[in-house]
């Protein structure tokens, strides 16, 4: 078995089985988790290398953990009956707990990339969103949209799809050139659409 247990599983990987196994590995949509990684290495670095690795992963922690603050109240910001996530594969599990949200369908139903779905679970998909009301199909800037592009126009003209920084940065002047900025530009997009429907 899996020592770290089953922590995200029940919630995003049993449904359609999932390509990384049952853990979502997009953990860096969890701010908090990230800062305490970096304390973490910062003093794992220190014992060999010296306390100014430790000093330097509680500063980047404080950067962190302050950023999270501003990503907290754009995504607080969304009615809570309005926190509902369409996205093209399932990467935002954490980013849901943390923050309130549901992952209500996924394009690609499953955590790769590379999976295809079925015609009958595109049709469900389409389904949901005129069902859910949801008017915004959230997707990776670094893949393919025509998948969710067809959903979206399927499910109705003014469903969008909104492009989001999900497994990389952006490039200069992008507004996720780091992993900060990529968090508040991401919690921008979000709070934005969903305020906007």
């Amino acid at each position: 078995g899996d020592e770290h247990g089953d922590e995200h599983g029940d919630e995003h990987g049993d449904e359609h089985g999932h390509a990384h196994g049952s853990e979502d590995p997009h953990f860096w949509f969890d701010m908090n988790r990230m800062a305490t990684a970096a304390e973490i290495i910062g003093a794992e670095l220190a014992k060999d290398h010296g306390e100014v690795f430790a000093e330097c992963g509680s500063k980047i922690a404080d950067e962190i953990r302050s950023a999270e603050q501003d990503v907290r109240a754009l995504l607080e910001s969304v009615p809570a009956d309005q926190r509902i996530l369409i996205t093209d594969h399932d990467a935002f599990g954490y980013l849901a707990d943390v923050y309130g949200y549901e992952v209500a369908g996924t394009v690609i139903p499953s955590g790769s990339t590379l999976a295809e779905p079925s015609s009958a679970e595109l049709r469900e998909l389409v389904d949901l969103i005129e069902d859910e009301g949801v008017r915004v199909i959230f997707a990776n800037s670094a893949e393919p949209t025509a998948l969710a592009d067809a959903v979206a126009a399927e499910a109705g003209a003014d469903v969008q799809v909104v492009t989001l920084f999900v497994g990389s940065l952006g490039g200069p002047g992008s507004g996720a050139e780091n992993y900060l900025s990529m968090m508040l530009t991401d919690a921008e997009l979000i709070s934005g659409a969903l305020k906007a429907t």
